[in-house]
């Protein structure tokens, strides 16, 4: 039997093949279970603030048929507030909550991947539910780890610190490994991580998650991204962190949407962040097709429309604050009118 490349290729960075006949095979459930625990949230009302969130994780522990979720782990509260009653650095509720049921619907094979997370807020609701859902996989975070944006420390313990003065890796620590030893990577540019070597590392592992929060268009999630991109399956799940504040919108609506790649699994109202599932692999050859505009153009409207029914599907799910469903429909249409006005040109 001839097996193609692209079959053979993943068979290769999956490393459970018996045969190759099952190397097509290869997926993740996490998607899958994310959706099953995203029900049950709809089903509470659940409003995307801390106290919301404090709710949703203890209606899930009432409600979830997930199995082998250790509770007694990690407290609600923790999500943003240190053991000392201290408060996290900031961090969106309605993302945290998002990330914080990707860790419960996490699966015990392949990696994580996390770009972009600078003091750790975004990783430290991720890492609870890993710690709940006992999930042991490699979970890797890169970032500079610079000083930047120190507005958003104010009202926690580090508000009155001077640029420089404190190692924002050692508060990255503190506010993550805490909870879960996610494996920190210091990298000056991500835009080329060709230099150190993390472009090959990834080749060895399938990766069941990418959250990315540094990319701020389609050609840099192309720079970055790229190194992961391949490795991720069906199955995994992909939160694009600054997904309606950029051009990504048109890069899913106008490809990866029509042409069956993605599926959108969650709209984090009151926030940028959009979470979705991947149905197939994705090649690294969508972004010249995007940036080209070599087919995008012809599927777009009918890929925007898709998003358009994702966002009144996850309105009627979790009833949102109107003006969080006014941005999110307002945000889109400005995508939308933008990219089909350049493709008439």
């Amino acid at each position: 039997m001839m097996v193609s490349p692209r079959i053979l290729w993943v068979c290769l960075m999956g490393h459970v093949c018996i045969s190759l006949n099952t190397c097509a095979l290869i997926k993740f459930n996490t998607s899958l279970k994310m959706r099953e625990l995203l029900k049950e949230v709809g089903k509470q009302r659940i409003p995307h603030n801390t106290s919301g969130t404090v709710q949703l994780f203890q209606q899930i522990q009432k409600r979830s048929n997930l199995k082998g979720l250790n509770w007694s782990s990690f407290q609600p509260h923790h999500l943003f507030y240190y053991d000392d009653g201290s408060k996290v650095p900031a961090m969106s509720d309605g993302a945290c909550h998002a990330l914080f049921l990707s860790g419960l619907a996490c699966e015990n094979d392949g990696t994580i991947v996390e770009m972009g997370t600078w003091l750790g807020a975004s990783s430290r609701c991720l890492a609870a539910g890993l710690k709940i859902a006992g999930c042991s996989v490699d979970y890797k975070v890169l970032d500079r780890f610079q000083h930047s944006q120190l507005s958003k420390l104010a009202g926690t313990r580090y508000a009155h610190i001077k640029p420089h003065s404190v190692n924002m890796l050692d508060i990255w620590t503190e506010t993550v490994t805490s909870i879960y030893p996610a494996q920190p990577i210091v990298v000056e540019n991500l835009d080329n991580l060709k230099r150190t070597g993390l472009n090959l590392f990834w080749r060895r592992y399938r990766v069941q998650m990418f959250v990315i929060d540094s990319a701020k268009s389609v050609s840099s999630l192309r720079r970055q991204a790229h190194t992961v991109w391949e490795n991720l399956v069906s199955g995994s799940v992909l939160h694009l962190m600054d997904f309606i504040k950029t051009d990504q919108v048109a890069f899913v609506a106008s490809l990866l949407i029509p042409f069956g790649y993605l599926k959108v699994l969650h709209v984090p109202f009151g926030t940028a962040a959009w979470v979705f599932s991947v149905e197939k692999a994705l090649p690294r050859s969508l972004f010249s097709e995007f940036l080209n505009r070599t087919h995008s153009c012809r599927y777009a409207a009918s890929g925007f429309e898709a998003l358009f029914d994702a966002v009144h599907e996850q309105a009627r799910l979790y009833c949102p604050d109107s003006r969080a469903l006014k941005f999110m429909l307002n945000a889109l249409s400005f995508r939308k009118k933008g990219f089909l006005t350049n493709c008439r040109l």
